[in-house]
């Protein structure tokens, strides 16, 4: 394994309960090049004191900086601001409040950027929680056969067309294409990957796919807002990049159904920021997606 230098990033903001578990899971990897970043996005409740406390108890020898933001700016451009703090080849993102799976997991991120020196983004497995406790493995069987096998033209239609199935928080990047691509669009403010995904495939650059599990991610932190609503400011951000997809539809060359779904998609972020009831909506949709999964057993194609 080349011994390339990686640099796990961890992101905070309000809730520092997990936090010790979150950085207990990076101090365990048996990758040794790595440096971690914890960068707080402009936490009230910030105490430097309590992270760097949890470095000296475990007795960390590594490399580390503990960065607290002056003023809450989101996820998009903290995120953004950590990349450019940090030093490392490869970037590995670890939210305060999930943990990395078990001590090879930076390992097999780095096994798998060096089976192809063309490999730019490494998705993963993520074991998921739900709020009511249920857990699941993500992306599922017939995603994981979409990452591997399609071509960027058809990733960036089904993850414009149906929500993003390829896992952020499982993903991790070459320094090199963040710096390629501008890092993640500013113009957002929570959602990093779905517009950097779009970014990517409509510069006809692959994503790589890790079969193994390598973060484990809970439910909650700022895209969800008390009880099952999303917070509205992702909502925003979704309904920003289906616009970003919708305008881009004819140099993506879409059919009038695959257009068709965008529309569809958009009017039901529309009303989920609204608040309508969105049965109607969803009853369409529903029919449009049997319409196309139809067509694509035709083809031999699995959706």
């Amino acid at each position: 394994m080349r011994n390339s230098f990686v640099s796990i990033i961890v992101l905070t903001y309000r809730d520092f309960s997990k936090i010790e578990k979150t950085l207990l899971s990076c101090f365990e990897q048996d990758y040794e090049k790595t440096e971690i970043i914890v960068r707080d996005d402009g936490s009230p409740n910030f105490k430097r004191e309590i992270i760097e406390k949890i470095f000296s108890k475990y007795n960390y020898k590594g490399k580390y900086k503990v960065i607290h933001g002056e003023i809450n700016c989101g996820t998009v451009i903290n995120f953004n601001e950590a990349i450019k703090q940090s030093s490392g080849e490869y970037i590995v993102v670890v939210s305060g409040d999930d943990y990395l799976i078990d001590k090879s997991a930076v390992s097999k991120i780095v096994e798998k950027f060096n089976e192809d020196d063309k490999s730019m983004c490494v998705t993963a497995r993520e074991r998921h929680m739900w709020p009511d406790g249920r857990e699941v493995i993500l992306p599922s069987p017939y995603e994981e056969y979409a990452i591997k096998h399609y071509c960027c033209s058809k990733l960036w239609y089904l993850i414009s067309a149906y929500p993003c199935f390829i896992v952020g928080s499982a993903t991790s990047y070459r320094r090199i294409l963040l710096e390629k691509l501008g890092f993640f669009d500013e113009n957002y403010k929570l959602l990093e990957d779905w517009p950097f995904y779009l970014k990517m495939f409509e510069n006809n650059i692959g994503i790589a796919f890790l079969p193994y599990e390598t973060i484990f991610h809970s439910s909650g932190g700022v895209s969800t807002a008390k009880g099952i609503s999303r917070n509205k400011m992702l909502v925003k951000d979704d309904l920003l990049c289906i616009n970003h997809a919708i305008d881009s539809s004819e140099i993506m060359k879409l059919s009038h159904l695959q257009k068709r779904f965008l529309y569809y998609r958009r009017e039901l972020l529309s009303n989920e920021l609204e608040g309508k009831d969105n049965i109607a909506t969803n009853r369409k949709n529903r029919v449009l997606s049997l319409i196309l999964f139809i067509r694509n057993k035709i083809k031999n194609l699995s959706l």
